[in-house]
């Protein structure tokens, strides 16, 4: 085609992108919600059946507005609808000379890492059964579908071109190992039937286990340190995306016209903080994993679960490499301290004069407090057995016995108290040993959990407004207490204990 052709070209796909990403309106009969539709249809259009514009227009540069994101966060919203583009524009030129990228020549392709980091967080999203309607789990299908198009992408051929033979790891573990997910989130379809013997429906917690893993060995499968780089840094860059996405939508920030609404947002924060975490825990430079773990702590608002839950899974993540265990035990004593020892951010809260400005200031730095809480018990969760049992008694149980000691929120309190339900698989671990470890620090924690109890119930019958929480929080410190009991019956508790 003539060069000007090609310059309109791909104006024409930038245009189409922009226009597609338009936030979702309260009105879909507005204009420019018919504008939005029209040019996600005609994306669709080019990407599936317009051959002869294939080099010039829609490959790859339907990827390239990935680019831009930071600058324009808006354009995560037509993501899906390129998603769904992909598949069969890739399966297409994949056949001709056209389809591999030389990443360092077109510097408006988006790194490697970041297609894999953005790609995967994605993937991960899997609803939960109760609020699965069909729409999200098929975004999920689909996304495993384009990841497998473009995997061989991703192996960067025009890097080892001198070989004779071009290595495929990434192409070689996508290829085999998504058609099985794909398999895996098919069980999962609202009325699938299960066919004798099969596994059952997964759960979104162990869906995203199960992408994370896939993504640490997408890392490993490359030995460069810029690869582990690449995907690391692409998801953090990706945060701030997330962080933007509740103002993105116009009119019902909910709208499940909206590319990530509801919760979808904050999950998108928490799977690419996992993405991050299943990357770090490979990066060999360990001043990057430190500027990392502090650049996750600072994006995370602690008052959302979904970032509670994100930091926790990402610090646990980490903490699987033994070089890194003690920067990740680090970070957590400092999360976990009273407003007073805060540094950086939370102490700016606590130097607040204005009454309603402390009171705010005392629930953020709360949960933050309960969100090391989290991340301590899932460091526990993820810890070798040798490892274990002195970090148990010597630094995360009274760290959780100080959480619990001092925080006064009863909302928070009970977060505390949720997330040390999670210590019941590593005390399972302990007790599964031929020699069980002594764990005195369990009936300090023991008692604290009791008396919480205890006071959660007189609370509850003293201020009739707090009832409901005040009794669920005592629910779950009773749930706790047994949990604390029945996972090392090896151990005998103390008097005193027994007698609470």
């Amino acid at each position: 085609l003539h060069p000007q052709v090609r310059v309109g070209a791909k104006d024409l796909l930038r245009f189409l992108v922009r226009c597609a990403a338009t936030p979702s309106d309260a009105d879909n009969d507005s204009p420019e919600a018919q504008l939005r539709d029209h040019c996600r249809t005609s994306l669709q259009v080019l990407c599936s059946s317009q051959q002869h514009l294939d080099e010039v227009l829609t490959w790859p540069g339907i990827m390239e507005h990935i680019s831009s994101y930071n600058g324009e966060p808006e354009l995560i919203n037509v993501l899906p609808t390129v998603i769904r583009s992909v598949i069969p524009l890739a399966e297409r030129v994949g056949q001709t000379e056209h389809f591999y990228v030389d990443f360092r020549v077109n510097v408006n392709m988006p790194p490697p890492g970041t297609l894999v980091a953005l790609l995967a967080a994605n993937a991960a999203l899997l609803p939960p059964a109760e609020n699965n309607d069909g729409r999200a789990l098929q975004g999920v299908a689909v996304t495993l579908q384009a990841m497998e198009a473009i995997a061989p992408l991703l192996d960067e051929p025009f890097l080892h071109q001198h070989l004779e033979e071009v290595p495929t790891p990434i192409a070689d573990l996508w290829l085999t190992t998504l058609p099985e997910l794909r398999d895996v989130v098919a069980r999962c379809k609202p009325g699938a039937v299960q066919e004798e013997g099969a596994p059952p429906p997964v759960s979104p917690v162990e869906w995203e286990d199960l992408v994370t893993k896939l993504v640490s060995r997408t890392v490993a499968a490359r030995p460069e340190a810029e690869w582990v780089e690449s995907i690391s840094s692409g998801a953090l860059g990706l945060l701030p995306v997330a962080l933007a996405l509740p103002s993105l939508c116009k009119g019902d920030p909910d709208s499940p016209s909206c590319s990530y609404a509801g919760g979808r947002r904050d999950d998108l924060f928490r799977a690419l903080l996992a993405v991050a975490g299943a990357a770090f825990a490979k990066n060999p430079r360990r001043d990057l994993v430190v500027a990392g773990i502090d650049a996750a702590l600072d994006a995370a608002d602690p008052d959302r679960a979904a970032h509670r839950a994100g930091v926790a899974r990402f610090l646990s993540t980490v903490a699987t490499n033994k070089e890194y265990v003690d920067i990740v035990m680090e970070r957590l004593a400092v999360l976990s301290r009273p407003p007073p020892e805060k540094k950086g951010f939370f102490a700016s809260l606590v130097s607040k004069k204005n009454d309603n400005e402390k009171n705010q200031a005392r629930k953020v730095t709360e949960r933050s407090r309960a969100m090391a809480a989290l991340g301590l018990c899932h460091c526990a969760r993820r810890m070798p057995s040798a490892a274990l049992s002195s970090r148990l008694e010597a630094s995360i149980a009274p760290q959780l016995q100080q959480i619990l000691a001092e925080v006064g929120d009863v909302a928070v309190k009970h977060l505390v108290l949720s997330a040390l339900l999670f210590l019941e698989s590593p005390l399972k671990k302990l007790s599964s040993l031929s020699d069980v470890p002594q764990f005195k620090a369990r009936d300090a924690l023991l008692d604290l959990v009791v008396e919480t109890a205890g006071t959660m119930v007189k609370r509850a019958a003293s201020a009739p407004q707090s009832r409901e929480p005040c009794l669920a929080a005592a629910a779950t410190a009773i749930e706790v207490a047994t949990m604390l009991v029945t996972s090392l019956p090896q151990l005998p508790l103390v008097t005193a204990t027994m007698d609470n």
